[in-house]
């Protein structure tokens, strides 16, 4: 059965991604459906989600889960009260639940199974395990109201499986950490470089406009790039290497796609469908 795009008012429904915020000072967004919504990471505190959604005239009324990436602090700080929410289901891979309780403490983190399609509320989830210096990092695959988004941050490298989902998507989240010349040129220490652009680190812009660029050529409408470092990235840099990588690998079809930055403090609300 082919999903349902349209209400019962006859009303065409929609998917909106809020970006609550996205750097290394902390990173959640919601993806938000006619009939429920999604958190993926918490790396702020819950008190800092609601006030930050309250001015995009948004709240967690109606949440169906919060999704967790990895376990660093940028992502996770903010998840133990989330958990004291019985309706509130927070899910990771499991090598990451098991590094939630390590790391902050905190019980009750559901196991998602092995990569296979998971439901929440309207929402159908699938992870992908990506390259990152952490227990069990994963992107997401979700699928709602007809459209599908990835969602693809920390990762030091561009696995084929996450290729394949992005052909499959409507609209992607991608990070775009940093400029190269930014990050070699800079003043971090240079085992934190190597650490940054190694293969499980992160993403360079280049990085991700190539990967950007396999991605296109099908479904392909929205890309926002993320986790942009604010000591080695600029969000015109991020949207022009990108936007290179697109027009090398897909031609005339690039322009079909729009490319747009994510900010660093939110909210920032973001049409899917």
């Amino acid at each position: 059965m082919k999903p349902r795009l349209w209400g019962r008012s006859g009303r065409r429904r929609s998917v909106e991604l809020v970006v609550v915020g996205s750097s290394s000072a902390g990173n959640c967004m919601m993806l938000v459906a006619d009939e429920g919504a999604l958190l993926i990471d918490a790396g702020f505190p819950m008190k800092e989600v609601r006030s930050r959604l309250k001015a995009a005239g948004r709240d967690l009324h109606g949440l169906d889960g919060l999704l967790v990436t990895h376990e660093h602090a940028d992502h996770a700080r903010g998840i133990g009260r989330f958990l004291h929410q019985p309706e509130w289901r927070v899910a990771s891979n499991a090598g990451t639940a098991a590094a939630l309780r390590s790391t902050f403490g905190v019980d009750g983190v559901t196991p998602l199974q092995g990569g296979a399609p998971e439901r929440f509320g309207p929402f159908e989830v699938r992870a992908i395990p990506v390259p990152h210096d952490s227990a069990d990092c994963c992107a997401f695959e979700i699928a709602a109201e007809g459209k599908r988004l990835v969602y693809a941050t920390d990762l030091g490298a561009v696995p084929e499986a996450l290729v394949g989902a992005g052909a499959r998507a409507d609209a992607l989240v991608i990070e775009s950490n940093h400029d190269r010349q930014m990050l070699w040129s800079g003043t971090y220490p240079k085992f934190l470089k190597e650490r940054i652009a190694g293969g499980r680190g992160h993403l360079s812009n280049e990085q991700a406009g190539e990967a950007v660029g396999r991605m296109a050529g099908g479904r392909l409408r929205k890309v926002v790039l993320a986790h942009l470092s604010a000591q080695n990235n600029r969000p015109e840099l991020a949207v022009a290497a990108v936007r290179r990588g697109l027009q090398a690998a897909a031609g005339l079809r690039a322009f079909s796609v729009e490319v747009e930055a994510a900010p660093k403090d939110g909210p920032r609300s973001i049409k899917v469908s």
